[in-house]
Protein backbone atom coordinates (compact mmCIF):
# COMPACT_ATOMS: atom_id res chain seq x y z
CA UNK A 1 0.00 0.00 0.00
CA UNK A 2 1.49 3.48 -0.97
CA UNK A 3 1.60 6.15 1.31
CA UNK A 4 -0.73 9.29 1.00
CA UNK A 5 2.42 11.71 0.22
CA UNK A 6 3.91 9.28 -2.72
CA UNK A 7 0.06 8.51 -4.56
CA UNK A 8 -0.67 12.12 -4.58
CA UNK A 9 2.56 12.84 -6.10
CA UNK A 10 2.02 10.16 -8.60
CA UNK A 11 -1.46 11.10 -9.50
CA UNK A 12 -0.06 14.70 -10.26
CA UNK A 13 2.99 12.90 -12.66
CA UNK A 14 0.21 11.08 -14.67
CA UNK A 15 -1.92 14.32 -15.05
CA UNK A 16 1.01 16.02 -16.19
CA UNK A 17 1.97 13.89 -18.95
CA UNK A 18 -2.19 14.45 -19.88
CA UNK A 19 -2.04 18.27 -19.71
CA UNK A 20 0.96 18.12 -22.18
CA UNK A 21 -0.50 15.94 -24.82
CA UNK A 22 -3.88 18.06 -24.48
CA UNK A 23 -1.69 21.07 -24.91
CA UNK A 24 0.19 19.69 -28.02
CA UNK A 25 -3.45 18.76 -29.28
CA UNK A 26 -5.08 22.73 -28.77
CA UNK A 27 -1.73 24.12 -30.32
CA UNK A 28 -2.23 21.74 -33.42
CA UNK A 29 -5.99 22.30 -33.52
CA UNK A 30 -5.81 26.10 -32.92
CA UNK A 31 -3.15 26.50 -35.14
CA UNK A 32 -5.15 24.61 -38.31
CA UNK A 33 -7.93 27.33 -37.91
CA UNK A 34 -5.66 30.08 -37.52
CA UNK A 35 -4.75 28.87 -40.83
CA UNK A 36 -7.63 29.18 -42.50
CA UNK A 37 -8.46 32.27 -41.19
CA UNK A 38 -5.24 34.16 -42.62
CA UNK A 39 -5.64 32.12 -45.65
CA UNK A 40 -9.03 33.89 -46.05
CA UNK A 41 -8.06 37.02 -44.65
CA UNK A 42 -4.96 37.21 -47.28
CA UNK A 43 -7.47 35.36 -50.06
CA UNK A 44 -9.82 38.49 -49.49
CA UNK A 45 -7.50 41.06 -49.78
CA UNK A 46 -5.54 40.27 -52.76
CA UNK A 47 -9.16 39.56 -54.18
CA UNK A 48 -10.28 43.51 -53.52
CA UNK A 49 -7.10 45.05 -54.42
CA UNK A 50 -6.91 43.39 -57.10
CA UNK A 51 -10.83 44.02 -58.04
CA UNK A 52 -10.66 47.58 -56.60
CA UNK A 53 -12.55 49.18 -59.42
CA UNK A 54 -15.64 46.38 -59.84
CA UNK A 55 -15.97 47.24 -56.30
CA UNK A 56 -16.18 50.60 -56.33
CA UNK A 57 -18.71 50.59 -58.38
CA UNK A 58 -21.00 48.45 -55.51
CA UNK A 59 -19.29 49.57 -52.48
CA UNK A 60 -18.64 53.18 -51.43
CA UNK A 61 -14.78 53.85 -50.80
CA UNK A 62 -14.98 54.21 -47.28
CA UNK A 63 -16.29 50.79 -46.97
CA UNK A 64 -13.27 48.97 -49.01
CA UNK A 65 -10.69 51.02 -46.75
CA UNK A 66 -12.78 49.34 -43.69
CA UNK A 67 -12.62 46.38 -45.33
CA UNK A 68 -9.16 46.46 -46.21
CA UNK A 69 -8.12 47.21 -42.64
CA UNK A 70 -10.15 44.94 -40.88
CA UNK A 71 -8.76 42.21 -43.28
CA UNK A 72 -4.83 43.72 -42.44
CA UNK A 73 -5.53 43.52 -38.55
CA UNK A 74 -6.99 39.87 -38.93
CA UNK A 75 -3.88 38.41 -40.64
CA UNK A 76 -1.38 40.60 -38.17
CA UNK A 77 -3.34 39.64 -35.05
CA UNK A 78 -3.36 35.94 -36.76
CA UNK A 79 0.39 36.28 -36.68
CA UNK A 80 0.67 37.82 -33.48
CA UNK A 81 -1.21 34.93 -32.19
CA UNK A 82 1.39 32.49 -33.89
CA UNK A 83 4.41 33.90 -32.44
CA UNK A 84 2.79 34.12 -28.82
CA UNK A 85 1.38 30.41 -29.02
CA UNK A 86 4.70 29.38 -29.54
CA UNK A 87 6.52 31.44 -27.12
CA UNK A 88 3.72 30.11 -24.46
CA UNK A 89 4.71 26.95 -25.43
CA UNK A 90 8.37 27.35 -24.99
CA UNK A 91 7.68 28.93 -21.59
CA UNK A 92 5.06 26.10 -20.26
CA UNK A 93 7.97 23.48 -21.52
CA UNK A 94 10.44 25.14 -18.82
CA UNK A 95 7.53 25.32 -16.08
CA UNK A 96 6.93 21.70 -17.24
CA UNK A 97 10.71 20.07 -16.81
CA UNK A 98 10.45 21.79 -12.80
CA UNK A 99 6.77 20.07 -12.54
CA UNK A 100 8.60 16.35 -13.64
CA UNK A 101 11.48 16.58 -11.36
CA UNK A 102 9.20 17.83 -8.31
CA UNK A 103 6.52 15.04 -8.92
CA UNK A 104 9.24 12.07 -10.54
CA UNK A 105 9.66 9.19 -8.21
CA UNK A 106 13.65 9.47 -8.11
CA UNK A 107 15.09 9.47 -4.62
CA UNK A 108 17.57 11.63 -3.67
CA UNK A 109 19.77 12.76 -1.18
CA UNK A 110 18.50 16.07 1.09
CA UNK A 111 20.30 19.16 -0.10
CA UNK A 112 18.70 21.38 2.74
CA UNK A 113 20.87 21.02 6.32
CA UNK A 114 18.06 20.49 8.94
CA UNK A 115 19.86 21.62 12.66
CA UNK A 116 19.16 18.92 14.90
CA UNK A 117 21.50 20.18 17.91
CA UNK A 118 18.38 20.62 20.07
CA UNK A 119 17.20 17.27 18.96
CA UNK A 120 16.62 14.85 21.94
CA UNK A 121 14.45 11.97 19.77
CA UNK A 122 16.62 9.34 19.25
CA UNK A 123 14.05 7.62 17.08
CA UNK A 124 13.24 10.84 15.12
CA UNK A 125 16.93 11.28 14.11
CA UNK A 126 17.03 7.38 12.93
CA UNK A 127 14.02 8.77 10.97
CA UNK A 128 15.70 11.71 9.38
CA UNK A 129 18.73 9.71 8.70
CA UNK A 130 16.70 6.85 6.59
CA UNK A 131 14.33 9.55 5.03
CA UNK A 132 16.97 12.18 3.74
CA UNK A 133 20.01 10.05 3.34
CA UNK A 134 18.48 6.63 3.10
CA UNK A 135 20.50 5.16 5.85
CA UNK A 136 19.12 2.73 7.66
CA UNK A 137 19.80 2.59 11.43
CA UNK A 138 16.62 0.98 12.87
CA UNK A 139 18.63 -2.01 14.68
CA UNK A 140 20.03 0.77 17.12
CA UNK A 141 16.49 1.47 18.31
CA UNK A 142 16.54 -1.59 20.54
CA UNK A 143 19.98 -1.31 22.01
CA UNK A 144 19.20 2.37 22.28
CA UNK A 145 16.15 2.01 24.24
CA UNK A 146 18.10 -0.78 26.95
CA UNK A 147 21.04 1.52 27.06
CA UNK A 148 21.63 3.39 30.13
CA UNK A 149 22.16 7.23 30.10
CA UNK A 150 26.04 7.67 29.22
CA UNK A 151 25.47 5.15 26.31
CA UNK A 152 22.00 6.75 25.73
CA UNK A 153 23.96 10.27 25.30
CA UNK A 154 26.67 8.72 23.22
CA UNK A 155 24.28 7.52 20.78
CA UNK A 156 22.55 10.77 20.37
CA UNK A 157 26.08 12.77 19.81
CA UNK A 158 27.36 10.31 17.37
CA UNK A 159 23.97 10.48 15.06
CA UNK A 160 23.76 14.00 15.19
CA UNK A 161 27.52 14.09 13.51
CA UNK A 162 27.02 11.77 11.04
CA UNK A 163 23.50 13.80 10.16
CA UNK A 164 25.53 16.57 10.23
CA UNK A 165 28.67 14.93 8.09
CA UNK A 166 26.18 13.67 5.54
CA UNK A 167 24.26 17.03 5.11
CA UNK A 168 27.38 18.53 4.88
CA UNK A 169 28.31 16.22 1.70
CA UNK A 170 25.11 16.44 -0.05
CA UNK A 171 25.29 20.15 -0.27
CA UNK A 172 28.93 20.54 -1.42
CA UNK A 173 28.32 17.72 -3.47
CA UNK A 174 24.78 18.98 -4.98
CA UNK A 175 27.13 22.51 -5.45
CA UNK A 176 29.74 20.30 -7.16
CA UNK A 177 27.18 19.54 -9.81
CA UNK A 178 25.58 22.40 -10.11
CA UNK A 179 29.07 23.99 -11.21
CA UNK A 180 29.76 21.57 -13.58
CA UNK A 181 25.96 21.58 -15.42
CA UNK A 182 26.70 25.72 -15.37
CA UNK A 183 30.24 25.37 -17.32
CA UNK A 184 28.90 22.86 -19.91
CA UNK A 185 26.21 25.25 -20.50
CA UNK A 186 28.52 27.95 -20.57
CA UNK A 187 30.78 26.17 -22.76
CA UNK A 188 28.03 25.06 -24.71
CA UNK A 189 26.11 27.98 -25.50
CA UNK A 190 28.90 30.41 -24.94
CA UNK A 191 27.35 32.35 -22.25
CA UNK A 192 28.78 35.30 -19.41
CA UNK A 193 28.19 34.16 -15.68
CA UNK A 194 25.46 37.10 -15.94
CA UNK A 195 23.94 36.01 -18.95
CA UNK A 196 23.82 32.27 -17.49
CA UNK A 197 22.72 33.71 -13.92
CA UNK A 198 20.31 35.67 -15.83
CA UNK A 199 18.99 32.77 -17.65
CA UNK A 200 18.30 30.74 -14.41
CA UNK A 201 16.56 33.10 -12.66
CA UNK A 202 14.28 33.94 -15.45
CA UNK A 203 10.09 33.99 -13.98
CA UNK A 204 9.14 31.37 -16.55
CA UNK A 205 5.95 31.49 -14.55
CA UNK A 206 5.36 35.32 -15.55
CA UNK A 207 6.39 35.01 -18.76
CA UNK A 208 3.94 32.08 -19.38
CA UNK A 209 0.87 34.25 -18.31
CA UNK A 210 1.78 37.44 -20.63
CA UNK A 211 2.28 34.94 -23.58
CA UNK A 212 -1.01 33.45 -23.11
CA UNK A 213 -2.71 36.52 -22.70
CA UNK A 214 -1.16 37.80 -25.98
CA UNK A 215 -2.24 35.11 -27.65
CA UNK A 216 -6.30 35.02 -26.50
CA UNK A 217 -5.58 38.77 -27.88
CA UNK A 218 -4.51 37.49 -31.14
CA UNK A 219 -7.02 34.86 -31.61
CA UNK A 220 -9.83 37.23 -30.55
CA UNK A 221 -9.09 40.34 -32.40
CA UNK A 222 -8.14 38.20 -35.45
CA UNK A 223 -11.13 36.24 -35.66
CA UNK A 224 -13.52 39.17 -34.89
CA UNK A 225 -11.67 40.99 -38.06
CA UNK A 226 -12.43 38.71 -39.79
CA UNK A 227 -16.13 38.27 -39.44
CA UNK A 228 -16.93 41.53 -39.29
CA UNK A 229 -15.51 41.95 -42.52
CA UNK A 230 -18.38 39.38 -43.91
CA UNK A 231 -20.93 40.54 -41.74
CA UNK A 232 -20.21 44.56 -43.11
CA UNK A 233 -20.00 43.34 -46.68
CA UNK A 234 -23.05 40.65 -46.21
CA UNK A 235 -25.25 43.84 -45.12
CA UNK A 236 -24.07 46.59 -47.69
CA UNK A 237 -24.45 43.51 -50.61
Amino acid sequence: MKRPFEEIKEIYSENLERVRENQLRNFENSEKFMLWIVGFAIGGLSLIVSNLAALSDRYDSSVIKIVLIALTVSIVSGIIYRWAFYSFQIQYQQVEYFLKGAFSNRKSMSTSYNDLSAETDYAFMVFKMNNDFGIDLNHLLEPYENANAELKAFLIKDIKTQYYSMSKLAVEDYDFAMNYVDGIFKKAFGLSDKKLEKLKNKNYAKLLKIYGRITTFGFVISCLSFMFVIILLTALY
